[in-house]
């Protein structure tokens, strides 16, 4: 992704958890895992038993703003 198609998926509200992964170069198993333990804000909207999260925009952009080391 370049810095415009992530400007633009950041202008949504929530995000899905493969975009989120791409913008800061790690799995969505890593993204589900900040979401897990607080670090990302998420609603999951799967209705089975396997999760499906939207992260919340605000959050992605707390967690680019301060920089925060994200663990692969």
């Amino acid at each position: 992704m370049n810095e415009k198609e992530i400007e633009a998926a950041l202008e949504a509200a929530l995000v899905p958890a493969s975009v989120v992964a791409t913008i800061l170069g790690v799995t969505v198993w890593t993204i589900y895992n900040l979401v897990k333990v607080g670090r990302l804000e998420a609603v999951n909207i799967s209705t089975g038993s396997k999760p499906s999260y939207r992260v919340k925009t605000e959050s992605v952009k707390r967690l680019l703003e301060t920089r925060q080391t994200v663990n692969r």
